[in-house]
């Protein structure tokens, strides 16, 4: 028989000060990467070797649920500062683990390019650029918002 050795992070004490600085700090804490598939494997499968397993994986859950809600507030903040007219160049997402950015890559990566095409085609319209006589907004091959292309003849 061999005994497991839990990481340093997966104790009761560095979890519940994680937690709190989860609720006061500006960034995310410092976790490894696949810290919630590691704890969740440890956690799963040796728990009957490890003294306050259920403690320790409430824990993990308050701190995934602290985190999943700071990270929705962030996408809101952008949403906001879209709206008002800001253009959003990059988004700060150090110290996120593998799942957290799993559980909303696809969700932000469409919103991005979304507010992309939104900022870009409401700077054409200010400027004139790809206005048909009609005064409607040109469409692209999926009927979506484009550009028209111009051709100039050369004499």
């Amino acid at each position: 028989m061999c005994k497991i050795h839990l990481p340093e992070w997966i104790s009761a004490d560095y979890l519940k000060s994680l937690k709190e600085s989860e609720k006061t700090e500006e960034t995310f804490q410092e976790l490894p990467y696949h810290y919630m598939e590691i704890s969740q494997l440890i956690l799963d499968n040796f728990s009957d070797e490890i003294e306050e397993a259920d403690k320790l994986k409430a824990l993990l859950k308050d701190l995934e649920d602290i985190r999943a809600d700071r990270i929705r507030a962030g996408i809101e903040t952008v949403a906001k500062q879209v709206q008002e007219g800001e253009q959003i160049l990059s988004v700060n997402l150090n110290n996120t683990g593998s799942l957290e950015i799993l559980s909303i890559k696809r969700f932000f990566l469409e919103s991005m390019e979304m507010f992309r095409n939104l900022t870009t085609y409401s700077s054409d319209r200010m400027s004139g650029v790809g206005q048909t006589l009609g005064g409607d907004p040109p469409t692209g091959p999926s009927g979506a918002p484009g550009r028209s292309l111009r051709r100039y003849r050369q004499n």
